[in-house]
């Protein structure tokens, strides 16, 4: 007999004027569809490539070639012989794809300033050198039925300068997202909250935001005719801050009554910085990305593994790893430790796919609907052209994976965002520079 009793996942207790998160009960109906989500990462310096690629190729030792991050040839990965870099992802071939030759053609001359652009594509330019990252477009349509609207984590922290930024993410006003780069404190963040302010101080504050807002937009009208056509730009500018500030609001005061969700973790179980092995930092920040999805508080996020500044956390890491810093490496040709930085990087990402692999509900896995893009914006030394570029997941957004595709350089790195964010269900027919999507890697 069919079991008439249905309770949501997110059962209100009305008596506590809060929102509990439930684990899945056969009792609850399945949901609308499941979400989807975009996630990216972003490591500096490019990839051991002893043998070059694309129009910088060169002889070296047979040895070395082990080595060469980029397969030899385009075609399926189960009849390819992968670099030693890809260890780890042997047995996963199905879950991921390997894309070559594609780059920002603006910004090919821009060597250590990469992370500045990887998810725009912006060149730079005297009146305003950068505009909303893709991570954030789709977080404009992705978040808006989350608590959180996406997840900015990094290695650098905070924000960083200009041609050394320590973030992936770009509002719409082309202004840089600070990132966390604690885990300790992004937990903290997901599934503590501020103790130290009380429920109705917290709300005290927003109802005050709100008011400064009205106060703002009710000023401009008056001010709008008087106003000549540069300081109208400049309030636009403006404006658009306090109406992502309002929407800000709005959203806090909508989830201002829902309890955190809980987590079979505590923030004890996440080191403070200077207590973390590498191997250890990039498990928890992975892990963080993954419980943030698992427990539906974005469907964005994105993690800048390190940043081109030598003193953020991955310089330090990769000298406890591989014994030397990696941008001296790529001078130098050690292409021996640049192969085995990036096969620990990539073991790291394999724990990531693994864990969003095997939490599934009736839509399948989180992996299966969320598409992953992991990569860089140099390939070797300062060659910001034909990026090493892997895209992972989404399988029930159309992806087929297990393939190495190789692009001309006439194709933008725009295009894989167009690709991901119109997979994803943002609506964007042009990103940028972008020329069209890239239907190679869809089935």
């Amino acid at each position: 007999m069919k079991n008439k009793f249905s309770v949501s996942r997110r059962h209100f207790l009305h008596g506590l004027g809060a929102t509990c998160f439930l684990p899945r009960l056969n009792a609850m109906p399945a949901s609308a569809g499941p979400s989807k989500r975009i996630c990216a990462m972003f490591h500096p310096f490019g990839v051991s490539l002893p043998l070059g690629i694309g129009k910088r190729q060169r002889g070296n030792k047979e040895e070395l070639k082990k080595w060469q991050w980029f397969p030899e040839k385009p075609g399926r990965l189960d009849q390819l012989k992968l670099a030693d870099s890809f260890k780890s992802l042997e047995e996963v071939k199905d879950q991921f794809s390997i894309l070559g030759g594609l780059s920002h053609p603006q910004c090919r001359w821009m060597a250590h300033s990469m992370g500045d652009i990887y998810l725009t594509g912006a060149a730079y330019t005297q009146a305003r050198y950068n505009h909303q990252s893709m991570d954030q477009v789709a977080a404009d349509h992705l978040g808006k039925s989350t608590r959180l609207k996406s997840l900015v984590l990094s290695a650098g922290g905070t924000v960083g300068v200009r041609k050394r930024i320590m973030t992936l993410s770009w509002d719409g006003s082309g202004n840089p997202i600070p990132a966390i780069n604690s885990p300790r404190n992004a937990f903290e963040m997901l599934f503590v909250g501020n103790a130290k302010i009380s429920k109705e101080d917290q709300l005290k504050r927003l109802y005050n935001q709100k008011k400064i807002v009205d106060v703002i937009l009710q000023d401009y009208k008056s001010l709008q005719r008087k106003l000549g056509k540069q300081d109208l730009a400049k309030m636009d500018e403006y404006l658009t801050a306090v109406n992502e500030l309002e929407t800000k609001i709005m959203k806090i005061e909508k989830f201002s009554n829902k309890a955190l969700p809980k987590v079979d973790r505590t923030v004890d179980d996440y080191k403070h910085l200077k207590e973390c092995a590498p191997e250890e930092y990039y498990d928890m920040m992975y892990d963080l990305i993954y419980l943030a999805f698992e427990t539906n508080q974005t469907n964005v996020a994105s993690f800048m593994i390190g940043s081109e500044e030598s003193g953020d956390l991955m310089a330090y890491f990769s000298a406890r790893q591989v014994q030397g810093n990696i941008h001296k490496f790529t001078h130098t040709n050690k292409f021996e430790q640049l192969g085995l930085w990036d096969q620990f990087l990539l073991a790291r990402f394999r724990t990531f796919l693994d864990k969003m692999s095997k939490s599934r509900d009736e839509h399948g896995s989180l992996l299966d609907n969320t598409i992953v893009l992991h990569g860089c914006a140099t390939s070797t030394l300062h060659w910001c052209e034909h990026y090493p570029t892997i895209i992972a997941g989404g399988k029930n957004l159309g992806y087929k994976h297990g393939h190495y595709h190789e692009f001309p350089s006439s194709v933008p790195f725009s295009n894989l965002f167009v690709s991901m964010l119109d997979s994803a269900g943002v609506p964007i027919k042009k990103y940028h520079d972008s020329t069209g999507r890239i239907e190679e890697i869809f089935g």
